[in-house]
């Protein structure tokens, strides 16, 4: 039986800085059935509760998808699309039917994360119930394809020496001091912080012990991951290594101000002036700015290819804390000898740090290991070295 997608689309004005745009309140419903509703690839939520968007005057591509466990525990999956034209000001409505549809990867990749939980628990009680079930070989293929389209996307940086610290001589602390030359080996850093969604599949794979949810009200599972701990980060870390076969960790200072200055010997790897909508900060002048975490990638990327680290979410190192530079490595690694005030450092800043404090050579200071903070995230890095157990 198809069940019916109603979109009812009432068209009104918007004024936007003195300047009228034509827009249109978007409503959606599905007749006696729910599904996860995507505007042009955006998810915009679960069609059983009323809601309203608005969209501008235009065409666009609706799609609805349901995923889900009956009773007897076999997996269903229902699609539907349909491209509509939203032309003037009168209202528009469109039907188009969820119909059943084949196991297929596309379904996988519009899984809606808020349900990944859901999804996992539900592919290991089918198994248990029914191991040779006509769609265990499938379901298997769908979740390892979900596993691994997961994994971070990685990005080369190149080897180099490197002056290290408070180069720009702008706004310096005493601990970005004494500027020191540091060579660095050719190493692979994550082109993202890592987000909600990949914290939750390691946890759902088994190889994180905390189930990090995410405040949908501030952005979605593929947002960046905040309240991660050290521990969390160092369990992700390992959860990978063994996945991947490769060796990936938490960057030390140094790979980090190096990958973030991607050659700069500025404030900030695009210059000295912080700028607008080139961050996400206190102060950096975008609409995120001492709200909330923005999507990843919204903003450019260094000339190196990785996004946010100024800003958005503090970023995790191996390192502990130390007072100043005197006696660090040069050699790139983890300063791993203990200072007088035993603690650990992130770097970066977020969306709620200043501005003039997500400078490449700001650091943060003498935070435990376990604390938890609303804008305290971690990034990966690896060398391809081969994992062992």
């Amino acid at each position: 039986m198809l069940k019916i997608l109603n979109i009812m689309l009432i068209t009104s004005f918007f004024t936007f800085a003195g300047c009228s745009k034509q827009v249109s309140d978007v409503r959606i419903k599905i007749e006696a059935d729910s599904a996860d509703i995507y505007i042009d690839g955006k998810y915009y939520g679960d069609s059983k509760y009323s809601f309203d968007h608005r969209l501008e005057v235009g065409e666009y591509k609706v799609e609805a998808v349901k995923l889900s466990f009956t009773d007897d525990g076999e997996f269903e999956a229902k699609y539907a699309e349909k491209i509509i034209s939203v032309e003037g000001e009168y209202p528009h409505e469109f039907t188009i039917p969820l119909k059943k549809s084949n196991l297929h990867t596309k379904f996988v990749e519009k899984f809606w994360y808020g349900r990944l939980k859901e999804f996992f628990v539900g592919v290991e009680k089918y198994l248990d119930r029914y191991p040779n079930g006509k769609n265990a070989v499938k379901l298997k293929q769908l979740r390892e394809k979900l596993i691994k389209k997961s994994f971070p996307e990685m990005v080369s940086i190149p080897g180099g020496d490197f002056e290290m610290g408070c180069v720009s001589g702008i706004e310096c602390e005493d601990d970005e001091k004494p500027i020191h030359v540091v060579n660095i080996k050719p190493f692979k850093i994550g082109k993202y912080e890592l987000t909600f969604n990949q914290f939750d599949i390691c946890y759902l794979d088994g190889g994180c012990n905390t189930y990090i949810d995410f405040d949908g009200d501030r952005g979605d599972a593929t947002s960046p991951a905040v309240n991660v701990t050290k521990r969390d980060c160092a369990e992700y870390s390992a959860w990978l290594s063994k996945r991947m076969k490769k060796y990936y960790s938490m960057p030390s200072e140094a790979m980090w101000e190096y990958a973030a200055r991607a050659g700069s010997k500025t404030k900030y790897s695009w210059g000295n002036d912080v700028g607008s909508n080139n961050a996400n900060c206190n102060g950096c002048g975008s609409k995120w700015d001492d709200k909330w975490p923005a999507p990843i990638g919204t903003f450019k990327p260094n000339s190196w290819g990785v996004y946010d680290m100024h800003g958005n979410v503090k970023e995790w190192v191996a390192d502990k804390y130390h007072e100043n530079y005197d006696g660090a490595p040069t050699d790139g690694s983890v300063w791993w000898k203990i200072p007088r005030y035993i603690g650990d450092i992130y770097r970066g800043g977020s969306f709620k740090t200043n501005h003039d404090k997500v400078r490449s050579s700001s650091r943060q200071d003498n935070i435990e290991p376990g604390y938890l903070l609303d804008d305290l995230g971690c990034r990966l890095v690896t060398r391809d070295q081969d994992y062992k157990e």
